[in-house]
């Protein structure tokens, strides 16, 4: 069977009006090491914290422009400014991706693209502490699949309102955020980099803008929550963060690294239809410096990934997480109900119970194997199979409705759910670790009923959008506004304590995650603990999917005595589900 080849969106772009919020016009200045920087103030009166003003700062440099012969490179201190004041009052330029995925995600979109991107936005409570005291910052890392994405589409306006200093950054993307020689030509990671640049910024200036340098938790969602777990591993981020917090990817998502000999592949073949093909890589370069930004191809996704370079990150996250070899940081990280049903929108519109084998194996054979590998050929027969006993709905395998919350599963399942577990499961050993489960799904949500609680749909009600009435494909009411707040509060909770209930939040104390108990919290309008989530799920995919992948078939006699080949992982597999179903009284 000849599978169809597509693209696997791992984006973390909300398809948004952009509605970009108003502020009261009243400047306010800050002076930092560079130079003064004069922003603007925003009150929320209406809002019921005791701070009722943010003061955003918005597009400041924090690394010098990359470009000429700083493309490709790692990133520089940013340029003094002085005695001139920066207008902070607009975001700059986001970094090159594909206009048209601006065009389908963001209607109205009109910030430009330059390789000159590396600015980061500050926004702080609009309330002056006393000299001794300064508030827990907070930094986030964007999404959008190393190939695009900006925090532009999130406006950070609210958070502060709960006391903390919250930061969003940008970085290089795709061939010129990780194009690579493998040599100090053009050592890759530029992308990770420039977030780590961003994190030393963070240290030598945020005091002032009344944040507390010493007490600094990253967040980041998609591949944000993947960099976020990359920066977990990373020798050069010590010391630059306190706490992490991880949104639907983590360090063991298969999207998170690439291979750096295809990322080195795929740089040699850029050069060469930019017309700088050399075998001395010192000249490729050089040729690769000199070309207009504008002509690097953007529309290649799925091919730029963080690697493994002996440098920022030494091994492979899987080695390192098993070696304990990470910064052991309280750390919480979690996902969606229905991550899946974000991605591969056409399989899932016509998916129907008799497609149900091919549509899998066409979405397996996309996603490819661990760290964004390609599968050669198929999916083996008997990882197939596992994965089709454990996705159709069998009870109802006619109901195509549910034939599609199967599929979505298997696809959230391996991507963000699975390794957020498995992830989890080896911090919990070093630090404390929190997981929860977003399940909240607003009234007023026009999707069908199937998609569920799918992919980005957390992240308007960690940025507060139903206090400032943006709208993503909905409008929101009471009850949202609710989860939004307790949302906000657990997150700032956790960034100011490490802990995101050091007092109840709804009525809620939320236990720590381990390998005993694995309890995790179910965010929705009624917030409540829960413990095991899907353990057969994710047992196949963290114990016997990568063995079941390796290993040859074993041929068996069957009844009639011809034989049959079968997984000697899936035999032991299967028995394990048969047991585990009998102890619970599910057959």
């Amino acid at each position: 069977m000849e599978l169809l080849k597509i693209i696997v969106p791992i984006y973390l772009l909300i398809p948004v009006k952009l509605c970009f919020v108003s502020s009261d016009g009243e400047g306010v200045k800050v002076t930092t090491k560079y130079g003064t920087i004069q922003g603007l103030t925003r009150h929320f009166p209406d809002i019921d914290k005791p701070i009722k003003g943010v003061k955003k700062f918005l597009g400041i440099p924090y690394a010098a422009p990359p470009t000429g012969d700083r493309r490709l490179q790692p990133p520089q201190e940013p340029f003094s400014w002085k005695p001139a004041v920066y207008n902070a009052s607009y975001f700059r330029n986001i970094c090159l991706q594909d206009p048209e995925y601006n065009n389908f995600f963001w209607p109205n979109f009109t910030l430009a693209q330059s390789e000159d991107c590396l600015y980061l936005n500050v926004y702080a409570p609009n309330q002056n502490l006393p000299p001794s005291e300064l508030y827990p910052v907070m930094v986030y890392i964007h999404g959008g699949g190393y190939d695009a994405g900006t925090p532009a589409v999130s406006p950070g306006d609210v958070i502060p309102l709960w006391g903390v200093v919250l930061v969003t950054i940008q970085y290089r993307l795709g061939v010129l955020g990780f194009a690579t020689t493998r040599d100090s030509q053009a050592p890759g990671n530029s992308g990770m980099l420039d977030q780590i640049e961003a994190l030393k910024w963070v240290q030598e200036n945020i005091k002032d803008f009344g944040g507390d340098a010493s007490s600094v938790t990253i967040f980041g969602e998609s591949a944000g929550g993947s960099s976020v777990g990359l920066q977990l591993l990373s020798p050069r981020s010590k010391g630059l963060f306190h706490r992490a917090i991880s949104i639907s990817g983590v360090d063991l998502s298969p999207f998170a690294i690439g291979s750096s000999t295809e990322v080195a592949k795929q740089t040699r073949k850029v050069a060469k239809q930019l017309g700088c093909s050399s075998s001395d890589n010192r000249e490729m370069i050089k040729c690769l410096q000199s070309v207009d930004a504008k002509r690097f191809p953007v529309n290649e996704v799925n091919v730029w990934r963080p690697m493994v370079d002996g440098d920022f990150l030494p091994d492979t996250p899987e080695n390192l997480r098993e070696a304990g070899k990470f910064h052991r940081v309280p750390y919480m990280a979690g996902f969606t109900s229905r991550e899946g049903s974000y991605f591969f929108p056409n399989i899932l519109a016509n998916a129907t119970p008799e497609n149900f084998r091919y549509d899998t194996e066409t979405i397996f054979y996309n996603i490819g194997s661990k760290y964004g590998q390609m599968m050669d050929g198929g999916l083996p027969k008997p990882l197939l199979d596992t994965i089709e006993l454990l996705y159709t709905p069998w009870a109802n395998k006619s109901d195509t409705d549910k034939v599609r919350k199967g599929i979505a599963d298997e696809v959230g399942d391996f991507t963000m759910t699975a390794p957020t577990h498995k992830g989890l499961l080896f911090h919990s050993q070093k630090a404390s670790a929190y997981m929860y489960e977003f399940a909240h799904l607003s009234g007023l949500d026009p999707s069908p009923l199937w998609k569920g609680t799918a992919h980005k749909d957390d992240t308007p009600y960690q940025f507060g959008f139903p206090f400032m009435n943006l709208t993503v494909l909905q409008k929101y009411d009471d009850i949202d506004r609710n989860v939004s707040d307790m949302v906000i509060t657990l997150f700032t909770n956790f960034a100011k304590y490490g802990n995101p209930t050091p007092q109840p939040v709804r009525g809620v104390s939320w236990e720590e995650f381990n390998s005993s108990r694995k309890a995790y919290l179910r965010i929705h309008s009624v917030p409540e603990m829960a413990i095991n989530f899907q353990p057969t799920r994710m047992a196949f995919w963290n114990g016997y999917y990568e063995n079941m992948l390796k290993e040859e078939p074993k041929p068996c006699k069957s009844q009639s005595g011809e034989s049959d080949v079968i997984s000697l992982d899936l035999f032991c597999f299967v028995c394990g589900l048969c047991l585990f179903s009998i102890s619970f009284g599910h057959i």
